[in-house]
Parts: C-alpha cells; sequence; structure tokens
C-alpha cells in the first residue's frame, strides 16, 4: 500500500512538472540528460528520447546575453555550484524555440545509508523573452527621455510639495501654501543655464519664492491663472530672477498632478523669452518715437503751411484788387497774372504737403457724388492753362460726345487731373505737346494725359509714384516741385477703386499716365454741377466785420470787400472783434482763428453767446487746415472754414448768395 502511494506521488509530480510552462530537464551525476519536460522538447528542439543520455550542454545550448558568449554548464560534485551561479544570469537559448530565459539548477541528492550522495542536477527554465524586451524597450525609453530632458534648451523641471495642496481651498489660499511648501525637485541643464547655472544641482532644492519672487504681482497672477485653469496652463509668462538678480522673462507650460484631491506635484516646461521681451521693447520703443516723429512732423507740416498761408492771403487780394484795376494801365497785366500763378502754385504745394500727410493718417475722408467726367476734366484744363500757356505748350484735349459718369470726390477728381496736367507741363520743354483724352472703355473711365516732354528712365518708372522720386537732370526743380504730386495721384485714385499706370520709351521721348475709375453711374443719381468761373457781384452791400492779426492781409482784404461795395470795418484782435461787433452788429464775420487774446474759436462762441450774433454770418479764414482745426471750427458755431489764401470768386460768391447754398470747403 505505501508502494503505490508512492508511485502515485510520482506520478502526480511527473503530471505537474509536465504541464508547466517552464522547461525542466534533469541528468544524473555525470551530466547526461535523463529527463526533459514537453517545455524543454520545445525549448531544446529535441525529443526526450534522442536527448536521454546526451550530455546537457550537447542538448541544450546557451549564450550568456549580457556578453554573447557561449555557456557551459559543469555538472559534478564540485562544479554544480559554479554552473548555478552562472545561470542566474540572462540567458538566450540558441536553435529550438530560441527563448531568452532566466535558469535556477539545483542538484539531486539520493539517501545512502545514514547520509546522501550527489546524484544529478535539475535545470529549470522560464521564457522571460517579453518581459527582457519590455525591460529594454522600457530602459531605451527612459535613455531616450533621459537624453531628451538633460540635452533640451528648453527648461524642464519638477516642483513637489512637502504637504500637498487641497484643490477645494481658495485660489489665494493655494497660492500661500505653493510658496509656503513648495521645492524644486528636478530640473535639466537647459533650465539650470537659463539661470546662469552650470548644473541642475545648483538649482535643486529652491524654493518657489527663489524663482518666482511673490513680490512681482505679474507672478500671484500668473500662479493664479494656473489655479484657474484646472492645474493646465500653456503659453503663461513668468518674471523669474537669475542669481545675480536679474529679471528673466519666461513662457510656461504646466501640468498639476492631483491626488485625492490633493496637488502633489507640478511638471512644467519654461522657454526664455528675455532677449524676445527686450527687442519687443526696443521695438515697441521705437515706434513709440517714430509715432512721435510722426506727430511732430505733422505738426511741424500744419505749421508750416499756417506760416505760409499768412502772407499768401495779402498777395491774393493784392493781386485780386490789380486785377479790377489794372484798365488804369493795362501793361501791368502780364505781370499780375505771373504773380496769380506763382500764388496759386506756391498754395498748391502747400496743400499737397498737408495732403500727404492726411493720407498717411487715413483722415481724408472721399466726398462721393455723380460727376462728369467731362467737366471735371475741363476744370482742371482751366486750372492748369495758366502754366501750360506760360511755357507756349500745345494742349490738345479730347472729350466723349457722350458724358462719362462716375461716383467720385469731385474736388479731389479735379486735383488728380490738374497734378497730372502740371506734371506734363513741367516735364515738358517750352514748345511741347501735351494731350488729355477721356473715354469709356467698358465698364472703367479711362483719362490719359501724354506728353512729349523729357520722359521717365527705366530706373525710376518702377518708383514714379512714390514720394520724393525724381530723375536726375528733372525740370522739376527749375519749375517748382516736392516730388509728391504723384504720391498723391496714385493714393486719391486708389481711394476711388481705381489704378494709374505711367509709361514712357525712356529719356527725352515723352510719357503717358492713364488713369482707371470705376464708371457707369445710374442717370437717376444726378451729375454734379462745378460752380460758375465767375461769380456775381452783391445785390446789395453787406455789414463785414474783418478779424486779422496779419495787418496786410486784413487790409488788402477790406479795400477787395470795399470795392464790391460792402460796409467793412477791420480789427487785429479778439477782444477788439467783440467790441467792435456790438457797435456795428456785422451780417458777415470774416474771422482769423490765431488771433492774440481771443482765438477765433473763443470769439465765435463770445459773438453768439455775449453779442447774440445768432443769425450773422461766422466764416473762419485761417492758415489752419488740419481736420482737428475744422472739427474746433464746427464745435465753435462756425458756418466755413476756409484756408488762406481764399480765392476770391468763392469768397464773393459766398457774400452774393447769403442764405443759398455756397461753394465752401468741408468741414
Amino acid at each position: 500500500m505505501a508502494r503505490q502511494t508512492k508511485t502515485d506521488a510520482r506520478d502526480w509530480l511527473r503530471l505537474g512538472i509536465e504541464s508547466l510552462g517552464d522547461a525542466v530537464l534533469a541528468t544524473d551525476g555525470a551530466g547526461r540528460v535523463t529527463y526533459l519536460n514537453a517545455a524543454a522538447e520545445r525549448l531544446t528542439g529535441a525529443s526526450a528520447e534522442s536527448a536521454r543520455g546526451r550530455h546537457l550542454n550537447q542538448v541544450l545550448r546557451l549564450v550568456d546575453e549580457g556578453t554573447g558568449r557561449p555557456v557551459e554548464l559543469l555538472i559534478s560534485e564540485e562544479g554544480i555550484g559554479e554552473a548555478a551561479a552562472t545561470v542566474r544570469r540572462p540567458l538566450r537559448v540558441e536553435g529550438g524555440a530560441g527563448w531568452k530565459v532566466h535558469a535556477s539548477l539545483d542538484p539531486i541528492r539520493e539517501p545512502i545509508g545514514e547520509g546522501t550522495a550527489f546524484a544529478g542536477a535539475v535545470l529549470v527554465l522560464r521564457d522571460v523573452s517579453d518581459r527582457l524586451d519590455q525591460e529594454k524597450e522600457a530602459r531605451e525609453s527612459v535613455s531616450r527621455y533621459r537624453t531628451f530632458f538633460d540635452q533640451s534648451a528648453e527648461g524642464i523641471w519638477r516642483c513637489e510639495f512637502e504637504e500637498p495642496v487641497p484643490v477645494e481651498l481658495p485660489p489665494d489660499e493655494q497660492i500661500e501654501r505653493f510658496y509656503r511648501y513648495a521645492f524644486l525637485a528636478e530640473c535639466n541643464r537647459g533650465m539650470a543655464r537659463m539661470y546662469g547655472l552650470s548644473e541642475p544641482a545648483e538649482l535643486i532644492g529652491s524654493r518657489l519664492n527663489d524663482l518666482l519672487p511673490r513680490s512681482d504681482t505679474h507672478n500671484v497672477e500668473f500662479l493664479r491663472s494656473f489655479v484657474r485653469s484646472g492645474y493646465r496652463l500653456a503659453g503663461a509668462e513668468s518674471h523669474e530672477l537669475d542669481r545675480e538678480g536679474k529679471t528673466k522673462y519666461f513662457l510656461n507650460n504646466l501640468i498639476g498632478v492631483l491626488e485625492n484631491g490633493r496637488v502633489v506635484r507640478v511638471w512644467g516646461t519654461q522657454l526664455d523669452i528675455t532677449e524676445r521681451k527686450r527687442l519687443e521693447d526696443e521695438l515697441r520703443r521705437r515706434a513709440e518715437d517714430l509715432a512721435g516723429a510722426d506727430r511732430r512732423k505733422d505738426q511741424f507740416l500744419a505749421m508750416l503751411a499756417h506760416e505760409l498761408r499768412n502772407p499768401l492771403a495779402p498777395i491774393r487780394n493784392a493781386v485780386e484788387l490789380m486785377r479790377q484795376v489794372e484798365t488804369i494801365d493795362p501793361a501791368f497785366q502780364p505781370s499780375r497774372e505771373m504773380v496769380e500763378r506763382q500764388v496759386k502754385h506756391l498754395a498748391r504745394l502747400v496743400d499737397d504737403l498737408l495732403d500727404v500727410s492726411r493720407i498717411t493718417q487715413g483722415s481724408i475722408r472721399l466726398r462721393k457724388e455723380a460727376v462728369d467726367l467731362g467737366t471735371v476734366v475741363e476744370r482742371a484744363v482751366e486750372g492748369t492753362r495758366p502754366l501750360i500757356d506760360s511755357r507756349a505748350h500745345n494742349l490738345n484735349v479730347q472729350l466723349p460726345t457722350d458724358p462719362i459718369r462716375l461716383e467720385a470726390d469731385p474736388t479731389r477728381l479735379e486735383q488728380i487731373l490738374t497734378n497730372l496736367l502740371n506734371n506734363a507741363a513741367k516735364y515738358t520743354m517750352p514748345g511741347g505737346q501735351i494731350r488729355v483724352s477721356a473715354v469709356l472703355e467698358g465698364d472703367e473711365a479711362v483719362v490719359r494725359v501724354r506728353d512729349n516732354g523729357i520722359g521717365v528712365p527705366p530706373d525710376v518708372l518702377d518708383r514714379v509714384f512714390e514720394p520724393f522720386v525724381q530723375s536726375e537732370g528733372s525740370l522739376a526743380r527749375s519749375e517748382g516741385g516736392l516730388g509728391i504730386g504723384l504720391t498723391l495721384v496714385r493714393s486719391l485714385v486708389e481711394m476711388h477703386g481705381g489704378s494709374v499706370e505711367a509709361t514712357s520709351p525712356g529719356l527725352g521721348q515723352g510719357s503717358e499716365f492713364v488713369v482707371r475709375l470705376p464708371a457707369n453711374v445710374p442717370v437717376e443719381k444726378g451729375t454734379s454741377s462745378l460752380p460758375e468761373a465767375h461769380a456775381p457781384f452783391p445785390s446789395r452791400g453787406l455789414r463785414v466785420l474783418v478779424v486779422e492779426d496779419n495787418v496786410d492781409a486784413a487790409e488788402s482784404l477790406s479795400a477787395l470787400l470795399r470795392l464790391w461795395g460792402h460796409e467793412v470795418r477791420m480789427v487785429h484782435d479778439g477782444l477788439a472783434a467783440i467790441d467792435a461787433a456790438r457797435e456795428q452788429h456785422p451780417e458777415v464775420v470774416l474771422l482769423d482763428i490765431g488771433l492774440p487774446g481771443l482765438d477765433g474759436y473763443q470769439v465765435a462762441r463770445r459773438l453768439r453767446d455775449d453779442v447774440g450774433l445768432d443769425n450773422s454770418l461766422l466764416v473762419a479764414m485761417t492758415g489752419y487746415g488740419q481736420p482737428e482745426d475744422r472739427r474746433r471750427s464746427r464745435e465753435a458755431g462756425i458756418h466755413h472754414h476756409f484756408v488762406k489764401p481764399v480765392e476770391p470768386f468763392v469768397l464773393r460768391t459766398l457774400l452774393s448768395n447769403l442764405g443759398a447754398p455756397v461753394v465752401s470747403e468741408p468741414y
């Protein structure tokens, strides 16, 4: 019965060994194989019958995974210990299933009398191929991570807390605990370098306040944003201190690690943007300097225009007086016409300077209406006729029989064509040919201004519409020019939704400028009619008060008004204007703005509030023509804002048609 039990136990043991996933091999005392289980057969590729009786090292070929060298197992009374130590290293099985294994080798001892004798060994091998591959992959992953971590130029760090911070606390209380418990536990070399350090160890252990001073309110707001973001903050800026106490600027990405409703650590990356911030600040300062210089330039231009227009006003008035009394001696007519042309030219140069500034600022606003292109061309030709005639040019104008209607600002459209005609006249030798044509091509109105003048060299042609561009040896200096007329042409044409181009065969071969504008305005919109060139004299004389501190301007204007039949009183400062208005009760006040004592705006208000001139016409006649000046005139109750020098026919029309629509400069 006892023998049956022992046999059964052996059978159960064999059955258990056979069912193991581990390979089991047994040897006798000489190292010859006496047993293989099924897993060992798969591992070695040998059957139990073919392996039995062969030495273990013949059946099982092992290679040290670390060194790649073959492993020979010594199975003997003396060698079992050394062999057991050998198999404790990772091994690879060659042939068969090619497992990577961990192995254990134990001796078999049989009882002899009262002792035991060495009878062989049992070798158990466990397939750890997947585990070793995973461990290798994990090691390689860790290696890659450490390489990236250590060599990244971006700062990478980990912050730990001596006491975790509960997320249910108010944000400011959480921030208080951040500063109390947080310390830097890990960082890379990239981060250390950002603080002027060579090794991360010099930075590790730093408290939060050492790196992110709470004295800087920006940093407190930075942490508050981190809490409010749900502990996931990207692209946030912080202000930190390096070891020399200098402020550094960083762009951060932060991720908080939460466990059981508490913040236990924070991972982050940061990018040093100190130099970028410095450049941004420098660019900002330069932009502010440029903006300031631009404002000063505009102020200078406005003041220059004012100072130039003031002396132009009495000259223009004197020219008009000469016109109306020149019958005394007709020989003075050419001189008077010459002075008149030059005054208009100087006034146009001043206007061009200011228009370039206004376009740059975007302060020019078009007042579009339906206009007839032919009428505008005729007005532009009429305005430039004195210059063209003075140079004895032959001007040919070709206009279509049918009107060409377009939506445009008539004043600015005339300015475009006048500048092109003036340009042609200046750059064409005396006695040259100038041709102007206007046609309708499809849905575009096309105006061409062609001359046989000095032409445009190829290197200038592409830049001819840029400010202050003139070709070498041009006639512009002798005839007067700033090099901004064509710049205004392009800007104003583009504001109308059109285009302008210049062509020239080369020097000495003339040039052509072509303006294209959207056309075909519906007839029912009506077409603007431009004012007649000659204004009527007034049907009756008006009481006119002239308020002007420039004595020459005041006297010449007063003389002109008296010649037109008006009753005129003249004063030279704001306080005198109030007294004179009380005595005269004028119907019209021609008012300078830059007056001593009270300025023109103050005078206008006093005339209405204190003197009661509610029904009188207040007209500003000033050298100040900026949009801000016009706005202030409107707010002061001034009806019209004219910029000096005022064309006499415009003023005469205004005085002759009180209460009716008049030709007036828009605010």
